[in-house]
């Protein structure tokens, strides 16, 4: 492999994300958050499919860059899930925790990496890529039991299921004083932005 053919690979999963990170907040916006994440992590996944089947490096390269993708889209869309679902008092420990997440899994990614490096075929590159469906299946399992963010629901002008969903995820009953207060806090929020104009 070349040093020009090297840059190809690393640059083009860059600019991936670059493009997927752009391309969040209008599929958050358009099909959810919830069901955002779960296409997100299939974009990847695809993305990892096409690097471990490649055997030349331009079928690697385009699973570099959907995978690339697809980590743009999560990467924006997982905090915003977060933040829109955690309650205030944990909210930003919540979203920490999200960024120690990533540096684990680099520490993971270093791990596999040099339990590899010494193998001489395909598998010194394939097991380290085919470790990351792992995680995708991790965070589409966890996408498929969590229920869509109230604030999403608000946004949509639905807020009973707006209710069903804060219930759900406060363990609460949908007429719980508690509840009914947090959804009212969302919902002037929400109403206050939207009277400030719309966001390009």
């Amino acid at each position: 492999i070349t040093v020009p053919q090297e840059s190809e690979i690393v640059s083009l999963l860059s600019a991936g994300t670059f493009f997927g990170a752009l391309g969040s907040a209008p599929l958050g916006d358009l099909i959810g958050r919830r069901l955002g994440l779960i296409v997100s992590c299939l974009v990847f996944t695809f993305g990892v499919i096409l690097q471990t089947a490649a055997t030349a490096i331009p079928l690697f390269v385009a699973g570099r860059f959907f995978a690339g993708f697809g980590v743009g889209l999560v990467s924006a869309l997982v905090p915003l899930f977060q933040s829109e679902s955690a309650p205030k008092w944990i909210r930003g420990t919540i979203v920490g925790a999200y960024q120690l997440a990533i540096t684990i899994g680099l520490f993971i990614a270093a791990i596999v990496d040099y339990a590899t490096e010494g193998r001489q075929d395909s598998g010194s590159y394939r097991i380290p890529i085919a470790v990351q469906f792992a995680w995708s299946i991790i965070l589409i399992s966890g996408m498929l039991l969590l229920p869509e963010t109230p604030r999403y629901h608000i946004k949509r002008g639905r807020p009973e299921q707006a209710a069903k969903s804060l219930s759900r995820l406060r363990r609460l009953d949908v007429d719980h004083p508690a509840l009914v207060e947090e959804l009212a806090e969302i919902q002037a929020n929400y109403e206050y932005e939207s009277s400030l104009g719309t966001a390009s």
